[in-house]
């Protein structure tokens, strides 16, 4: 167009880039931070081992399907909650990892997870940035259209179920277990084979763990900065669950830590578009 490249990187790009930084840095840097926080305390483990016993009991039908099942629904409660995706991923494997090998499920299902993750960003309420984001280009706020969103998030998820159905049916067919897939998984790990699943000896309580996730959710859907609804939850739960941290400097440092990567690739998307 005979523009001079180097004007527009450092004027028009720059801009986008530093724009887009500007108004969402914050709600990228608490929403790792309050993930780490909420993962070191030993929270997140917690509620998934809540999932799993609720899963766990159920009499009647595939096991294996309610195993997926709770991998579904522990990713989309830690990303609703805004806690990013490559620290849900370490958050829930762990736990997700035992489930499936004693229940026989083939490994590669724990890439469920990440798919199911999609629909939560932009359900009403959702705390993770694209649904931020969105609210703040349109002037409203983050429970803006929750008829639309929840309606077609509940569809999503039918969607699927069937799907995720329809698979182990194929993997019972073909005889697939979580060997031989989770063989290098299960050698690297070296842990006893009969270690309890659901041995809550020494994490918090369930209250505890979820309670920070329902006062930021709250708070944001009221129409308060979601920057701010997450650094109160990032102190309620420092608060509450302070003892319970090995090494809380290093905790934040790990979680402010985290931030740079995701906002500086979002970002520099952003900029793009201003581009266009």
């Amino acid at each position: 167009s005979g523009s001079d490249p180097i004007e527009i990187m450092t004027g028009t790009w720059a801009s986008g880039f530093a724009g887009y930084m500007q108004s969402m840095f914050l709600v990228f840097l608490f929403g790792a931070l309050f993930g780490r926080l909420l993962n070191d305390c030993g929270g997140s483990k917690r509620i998934a081992i809540a999932l799993y016993r609720f899963f766990s009991s159920r009499k009647h039908g595939d096991q294996r399907f309610y195993a997926v099942c709770f991998l579904i629904a522990m990713y989309a409660i830690l990303i609703y909650a805004g806690v990013s995706g490559m620290i849900v991923v370490f958050a829930v494997y762990n736990i997700a990892y035992e489930l499936f090998r004693r229940l026989d499920v083939p490994w590669n299902m724990y890439g469920y997870g990440g798919v199911s993750g999609v629909a939560i960003f932009w359900v009403a309420g959702s705390l993770q940035v694209a649904n931020v984001s969105a609210a703040d280009v349109c002037g409203v706020t983050t429970m803006a259209a929750p008829v639309m969103s929840i309606v077609a998030t509940v569809v999503f998820y039918l969607v699927l179920n069937v799907i995720v159905k329809w698979d182990l049916i194929q993997y019972e067919k073909r005889t697939m277990a979580f060997f031989p897939m989770g063989q290098r998984i299960y050698e690297e790990r070296g842990e006893d084979p009969n270690s309890a699943l659901d041995d809550t000896t020494g994490l918090p309580g369930l209250l505890p763990s979820v309670l920070p996730i329902v006062i930021m959710v709250v708070m944001a859907g009221m129409g308060v900065n979601v920057a701010f609804a997450m650094f109160v939850g990032c102190i309620i739960i420092s608060v509450i669950m302070f003892k319970r941290y090995t090494n809380f400097k290093d905790t934040l440092t790990q979680g402010i830590v985290s931030c740079f990567g995701p906002s500086c690739g979002v970002s520099v998307t952003s900029a793009m578009t201003t581009l266009i």
